[in-house]
């Protein structure tokens, strides 16, 4: 194989894995929920704020310090809502 020939190979396969990297690391937009509706959860406030996705809505600092629940900030019916997960036990789930 000619020389040259490689190089260009070698330099096609490089901008192939530096594009695919590049990519994955674009934003997916969804509707889908961020948590797992089927397990139930506890809206626990109302922040006022209209959305369209979950990424629209941020979690409140306030609630991002607390341990007592894994706090989220999702996208129900065009508002956002602060939620705990249901039943929320504290221990961790065995995968």
């Amino acid at each position: 194989m000619d020389k040259n020939l490689k190089i260009i190979l070698i330099i096609l396969c490089g901008l192939a894995i530096t594009f695919t990297i590049l990519y994955s690391w674009i934003p997916k937009e969804n509707n889908s929920p961020a948590f797992n509706t089927e397990l139930g959860y506890e809206v626990i406030e109302e922040l006022q704020v209209s959305c369209q996705v979950d990424t629209d809505c941020e979690l409140p600092f306030d609630y991002a310090i607390r341990s007592s629940c894994p706090f989220s900030a999702v996208c129900l019916e065009h508002s956002c809502v602060v939620i705990c997960p249901f039943p929320f036990t504290g221990i961790p789930r065995e995968s």
